[in-house]
């Protein structure tokens, strides 16, 4: 079951003082990532993108996954870290500025669970690229995030959202939490229990 433990919505670290983008846990060598590192590329040759840093977390499977990444981040843009245990891996989602997803084009009702945990530390997420299916229909929904669909929309969402947090001190939370906690694991036990309910 697709979700987020609620007391997510309690987890509330102070943020790094640089800007961090993030991605946490596995991610596939598929076309879609090649359109997510091309983002990334295009953003570090931004001049304003010069001090923000793109932390991956638990996703080097393989050497030459690595060097993918290590091409389209300059070495003092990028953090690689190991896996970590699932309470600090939201912890350091909490602690970025922005949640970097991957989206799945042409793979309809793929749903990740990552875009759920994201939602439920409240930090502002992007699809990259949006996957014009169901998981952009819930970022959407919920006012979550960004799911640009080309490298240059996704250069101008961090932009965006980096200048906000230059002139702000932080990015303020769109999200609708209301609608975020529709998705919690919790309220999705509450919608399956009647039908369960008929099965005994």
């Amino acid at each position: 079951m697709n979700g987020f433990q609620e007391h997510l919505l309690e987890v509330n670290e102070e943020q790094y003082p640089e800007f961090h983008i993030t991605l946490i846990g596995s991610i596939y060598d598929i076309p879609e990532l090649n359109e997510m590192l091309a983002g990334l590329k295009k953003l570090f040759e931004q001049p304003f993108a010069e001090n923000i840093k793109a932390q991956f977390i638990g996703t080097g499977t393989s050497e030459e996954f690595i060097q993918k990444i290590r091409a389209a981040v300059p070495p003092k843009n990028l953090i690689m870290r190991s896996r970590m245990s699932q309470l600090e891996a939201q912890k350091e989602a909490s602690r970025s500025q922005l949640l970097l997803v991957l989206g799945f084009r042409g793979m309809n009702g793929i749903i990740g669970t990552k875009p759920f945990e994201y939602m439920g530390v409240r930090r502002t997420l992007i699809q990259m690229p949006g996957d014009n299916d169901i998981m952009q229909q819930i970022i959407e929904e919920c006012n979550a995030g960004y799911c640009p669909s080309t490298v240059e929309e996704f250069v101008e969402v961090v932009k965006t959202n980096y200048n906000e947090w230059k002139e702000t001190g932080s990015i303020r939370y769109k999200g609708k939490i209301s609608q975020i906690k529709r998705y919690s694991r919790e309220e999705q036990v509450k919608k399956l229990l009647p039908f369960l309910e008929t099965l005994a």
